[in-house]
């Protein structure tokens, strides 16, 4: 199936039925797609809250990408997710790639290999911050765009999304 552009604007009615759409496969299919939210009525909440922060004007697929990642991330197991535009996973291999690989070492992102010998000074180093945001509410800001089944799960999705430069911003 070919996904739309991650620029093209959805109608709020099609950006609602692709929300639709995703609470049914989620309530259908999840053994417990409420508790990671703290139950059903939390759970409908947030739907409901993802459905009034849908503009009347439509939004990019982008954009609805964002909420519906927030959405899927709420179920908090690392088996939900939903993609971002185009894509079929979170580690495409075909994806820009800026040539640094991350490791989880003691609760930070250490770069463990480059592909440039120009990065090499970077070996070991420890992630602080990026544009400017510190690690730790990159950390935070990943945890709610996708769902993860431990600490260690949650650090390795910040250092995917740094590894690819199409993949979610944290």
């Amino acid at each position: 199936m070919d996904s739309p552009a991650a620029n093209q604007t959805l109608s709020a009615s099609a950006a609602g039925a692709d929300l639709d759409q995703l609470v049914e496969t989620l309530t259908d299919t999840h053994p417990d797609a409420y508790r990671g939210f703290g139950g059903a009525v939390a759970f409908w909440r947030a739907v409901d809250e993802t459905r009034a922060a849908i503009p009347a004007s439509g939004l990019t697929v982008t954009d609805l990408y964002g909420h519906l990642a927030r959405l899927a991330a709420g179920v908090r197991d690392a088996h939900t997710a939903v993609f971002p535009p185009g894509r079929r996973s979170f580690t495409d291999t075909s994806a820009p790639r800026y040539g640094i690989d991350w490791d989880v070492v003691d609760g930070a992102l250490v770069v463990g290999a480059v592909h440039t010998a120009g990065h090499r000074p970077l070996l070991g180093a420890r992630l602080r911050a990026v544009d400017g945001v510190a690690f730790g509410e990159l950390v935070e800001r990943m945890r709610r765009l996708r769902g993860y089944d431990n600490e260690h799960g949650n650090l390795v999705h910040p250092a995917q999304a740094l590894d690819d430069r199409s993949g979610p911003r944290c």
